[in-house]
């Protein structure tokens, strides 16, 4: 799945939270994914996020993509592991 094809298929999901950005991390950026890879998503927000916005998120996207997601907000990422997303940070909806 290409990043044009991501956003064009996650845009309604992501316009009904108050998302200033998703990106995609891990496999999917690095153009390295396969049939069963889960899709890993980095996302910032407008105001908090409470754990059921995140969950519903999640949901509404493995539900759409049919296919495990992992969402990790930013600022919740593990500064061990942050790095490394950040640098294969690929954006496809709002901006950093």
């Amino acid at each position: 799945m290409t990043l044009e094809e991501l956003k064009y298929k996650t845009e309604s999901v992501f316009d009904k939270y108050p998302i200033k950005y998703a990106g995609v991390f891990g496999s999917f950026a690095r153009g390295e994914e396969k049939s069963d890879s889960d899709v890993d998503i980095m996302i910032d927000y407008y105001r908090p996020f409470s754990l059921l916005d995140l969950i519903g998120l999640e949901n509404n996207l493995k539900d759409l993509l049919q296919k495990k997601v992992d969402v990790v907000t930013e600022n919740g990422a593990s500064k061990y592991m942050k790095p490394n997303m950040l640098r294969d940070l690929k954006v496809f909806y709002g901006s950093r």
